[in-house]
């Protein structure tokens, strides 16, 4: 595990995700889970984010939302064996 676990369960590094995450967005009530694991990486930190909506999505708007986003680079070409890693974060 990272760092020690809190009352509710998460660690205190999986908290830190949670509370950035909010802050980053503005959204102080996000409902949000976090797993955090800690994983050789040169230079970056990773994470993978399971998105659940209450209606169903445009999967294509999605994607060009994320591409769009300041920040954010989009890896998914299972085809060409394409997909984030930890190695190219």
């Amino acid at each position: 595990h990272i760092d020690v676990f809190q009352d509710n369960l998460y660690t205190k590094e999986e908290m830190k995700v949670t509370w950035e995450t909010r802050k980053i967005l503005d959204l102080p009530d996000l409902p949000l889970s976090c797993t955090a694991v800690r994983i050789p990486t040169l230079r970056a930190h990773s994470e993978a984010v399971t998105v659940e909506t209450e209606k169903p999505v445009d999967l294509a708007a999605v994607r060009e939302a994320l591409e769009a986003a300041p920040g954010v680079r989009v890896v998914d070409d299972p085809a060409n064996k394409k997909y984030p890693m930890p190695l190219t974060a």
